[in-house]
């Protein structure tokens, strides 16, 4: 199915629909209902949601790292200024 030629050329890029919108020779197409369809779309946008979340958690827990980061390395300075005095 690697060397499969598709039959249906793309006009470009604008219209992503049409871009993945062929069927090869070999290739097995289905049909699904509405609820079917509408289910996948539900379950997609979940997902995308999910993963939006997550990603704003991690962004979260980035920037919290970063602030222990420099309030640490400042203690750290502090400390270190500290023991040159001595």
């Amino acid at each position: 199915m690697a060397d499969q030629e598709f039959s249906k050329k793309t006009e470009g890029w604008g219209d992503t629909s049409r871009y993945f919108d062929f069927v090869g020779d070999r290739e097995l197409t289905v049909t699904i209902t509405l609820a079917e369809y509408r289910d996948l779309v539900r379950t997609g946008a979940k997902h995308a949601e999910g993963m939006r979340k997550k990603d704003e958690a991690t962004a979260e827990a980035r920037m919290e790292r970063d602030a222990a980061k420099k309030k640490l390395q400042a203690l750290i300075d502090q400390l270190d200024g500290d023991g040159d005095e001595e």
